[in-house]
C-alpha cells in the first residue's frame, strides 16, 4: 500500500471495533474466534494507525486476512515501534511504497483455532521511496519474539526478504527496470533515521 504525508495529517477516524472474516479469500478465511484463549493477539499488517484517514479504509485493516497471530510482547513492542517509525518516514518523505507479512520458515509452526491459523516464525517490512527518478529502500526481517535488540539490527535488503519468502515483491513496480536489481541489493540506514526515543519506549 502507498502511505503519504497528506494521508497522516487527515483527522484520524474513529478506530473500527470489530474484526471480519474476508470471504473473498477462497482459500478460507480466518474468524476472530480463532484467536479467542489461543495466548495471541491479533496483529494487524496493514496497521490501522496506516489507515485512520477514511472510515473504509480504516474498516478494511480490520478483516482477518490482514491479521496475523503476534504474541502481545511482540505485537506491542518492536512492531509497534517498526510501525510508528514508518509513519515518521512517510511524514518526512511524503510517500512511501511498503509491503508486510508473515513469514514461515519450515512446516513446524503453530497453528491456533479450528481454521488452524498459521503462527509466523517472523515478519517483514518492505519500504520503497521514490525520489523523482531516484529510488531509496530499506527492508526488516523482526523474528516474532519478545525483543530488546535495536531496530536497526533488523534492517536488511529487499533482495533478503525475497530469499526467505520465495516472492518478488518489486517486479511490478519496477516494470523490469535496471533499477531493482540495485535498489534491492542494499540499504542505507543513514537515510531512514530511527527515533531512539521510541526504542526507549518500547
Amino acid at each position: 500500500y502507498v502511505l503519504t504525508k497528506a494521508s497522516l495529517k487527515v483527522k484520524n477516524v474513529k478506530r473500527e471495533r470489530y474484526f471480519k472474516a474476508d470471504y473473498s479469500v477462497k482459500t478460507r478465511s480466518a474468524f476472530f474466534r480463532d484467536y479467542k484463549n489461543s495466548g495471541y493477539t491479533k496483529g494487524h499488517m496493514a496497521p490501522a494507525g496506516d489507515m485512520a484517514f477514511s472510515k473504509q479504509a480504516m474498516k478494511e485493516t480490520f478483516f482477518m486476512s490482514n491479521i496475523c497471530p503476534q504474541i502481545r510482547p511482540f505485537n506491542n513492542g518492536v512492531w509497534k515501534e517498526l510501525e510508528e517509525n514508518v509513519r515518521d518516514w512517510a511524514y518526512s518523505k511524503d510517500e512511501l511504497y511498503i509491503t508486510t507479512g508473515p513469514i514461515y520458515y519450515d512446516n513446524q509452526f503453530d497453528k491456533i483455532g479450528q481454521n488452524r491459523v498459521g503462527v509466523p516464525d517472523a515478519f517483514y517490512k518492505i519500504l520503497i521511496d521514490k525520489n523523482n527518478n531516484k529510488y531509496d529502500a530499506i527492508a526488516f526481517v523482526v523474528p516474532h519474539q519478545k525483543s530488546n535488540v535495536p531496530l536497526r539490527e533488523y534492517a536488511t535488503t529487499i533482495d533478503e526478504v525475497e530469499e526467505l519468502t520465495n516472492i518478488d515483491f518489486t517486479y511490478r513496480f519496477f516494470g523490469g527496470k535496471s533499477d531493482e536489481n540495485i535498489v534491492e541489493k542494499e540499504y542505507n540506514l543513514g537515510y531512514w533515521p530511527i527515533n531512539e526515543n521510541r526504542y526507549k519506549q518500547r
